[in-house]
């Protein structure tokens, strides 16, 4: 509720009267409120005081409201691919942990897609600067120098991006054994994994993979393609599980549908990327939990802002992993899925 005016200042027309005033007397005879007993040297030390404890007042209101420009405060440039739910949600983390840890922080959002990010980056001259999505990471690093980056929400970063001097981050990279462990527990008789990729954009992803589904006791049946056209047909492969990785060229929404559609009706078991994946028909989903990896990311940038070198800080996984069951694709597989697992799940779709 707003103050009344009138209990803070004299009434307009009484206030104007004080200027004419000839005398100590008269001024404080002319001020409202203000005692009048005449010919009392009491009255002018009452004024002295009144005038004094105004102007602390006031003084003290320009102190305890004004900006607050300390010598600790830091500016952080936010700089996000573009406006999507997994970034925002991401962002969110990282502002929750600067709120409650670093008080003196001034934060810029930048999107790569609306903004001029490398003038206001000139202009704004920030102590260190966060990027959420590869994109926006890639032409941070290549054409800003000089200011640390911290990046986030980078799936399987290139190796030559730790080159950078002034790079660390957290990525979306969920560890290929986590995949196989969970296969392991959860449908330990099928042992032939398929997966659909496209080479030029997941060849090292899958060399990678191999030896790790063999020491895992899974065979890893990798079936490249080059377009959409090459994608084989689902009921004809010699496998008993599908793995989905992200692929641009596989995870297509249209290409999913069918492929999901596919493995239900030849009993295949499809391995997803997120709940959503699994809510479709996929066994069960891995994904990260994107407001805790931006505030994996806001701890390693207040690392940063306290002088530890970002070359010294090593690039992060995502500390946290989420799981996502489908029980009634489980009954349609003939599997069941014990316990230990169901009761470990972040979410079951078809209870």
């Amino acid at each position: 509720m707003k103050n009344d005016p009138r209990l803070l200042e004299p009434p307009a027309r009484k206030y104007s009267e004080t200027f004419i005033c000839k005398s100590t007397t008269s001024l404080m005879n002319c001020w409202p409120g203000f005692p009048t007993r005449s010919g009392s040297l009491v009255r002018a030390g009452l004024l002295q005081r009144y005038l004094l404890l105004k102007c602390l007042v006031m003084f003290l209101c320009l102190v305890l409201f004004s900006p607050v420009h300390s010598a600790n405060q830091k500016t952080v440039c936010i700089v996000k691919s573009k406006t999507i739910a997994p970034f925002e949600t991401a962002i969110t983390g990282i502002i929750s942990v600067f709120s409650k840890k670093h008080k003196a922080i001034i934060i810029k959002e930048l999107d790569l897609q609306k903004d001029d990010v490398l003038a206001d980056i000139a202009t704004l001259k920030p102590d260190i600067v966060l990027t959420i999505g590869s994109t926006a990471t890639e032409e941070i690093i290549t054409k800003v120098h000089n200011i640390p980056v911290i990046f986030s929400m980078v799936l399987d970063p290139k190796p030559d991006l730790f080159q950078h001097e002034k790079i660390t981050g957290v990525t979306l990279d969920i560890p290929i054994i986590y995949y196989f462990e969970k296969m392991r527990h959860i449908i330990p008789n099928r042992k032939r994994v398929g997966v659909i990729y496209n080479p030029k954009e997941n060849q090292d992803y899958i060399l990678k993979a191999k030896p790790i589904a063999a020491a895992a006791g899974f065979t890893l049946v990798p079936y490249p393609v080059y377009s959409t056209e090459d994608i084989p047909e689902i009921e004809k492969l010699g496998i008993d599980i599908l793995w989905l990785i992200a692929d641009k060229m596989v995870c297509q929404t249209p290409i999913l549908k069918q492929i999901l559609l596919k493995c239900i009706r030849s009993k295949k078991a499809v391995i997803g990327l997120a709940p959503s994946y699994t809510k479709a028909g996929a066994l069960f989903s891995l994904s990260s939990d994107y407001e805790d990896i931006g505030r994996q990311t806001a701890e390693l940038a207040l690392r940063v802002l306290h002088g530890e070198s970002p070359q010294a800080i090593p690039a992060s996984i995502p500390r946290t992993i989420r799981m996502h069951l489908n029980v009634v694709v489980a009954e349609g597989l003939g599997i069941t899925i014990p316990d230990h697992i169901l009761k470990s799940a972040d979410g079951i779709f078809g209870q």
